[in-house]
């Protein structure tokens, strides 16, 4: 579930152009997914592959999740 809801932030931070939301609010959600990644998965590897996966595709992939920082230590 965190996974989907870190997907969908990344990809409102990655789009851009018409409907896209405006550059100081764009600003705040990318803020926000940085710490939120990070604070899920231990650090922010991994972050610059979510946005450009989620501004080339409305939705993830079937098996797509972040690994939290348990899970890879």
């Amino acid at each position: 579930m965190q996974s989907q809801a870190l997907y969908n932030f990344a990809r409102a931070a990655s789009l851009d152009g018409p409907g896209a939301l405006d550059p100081v609010m764009r600003k705040k959600v990318d803020e926000y997914l940085t710490k939120a990644y990070t604070t899920l998965h231990g650090d922010a590897t991994g972050l610059a592959d979510l946005e450009t996966l989620a501004k080339a595709n409305a939705t993830p992939p079937a098996d797509f999740k972040i690994n939290t920082s348990a899970e890879i230590s």
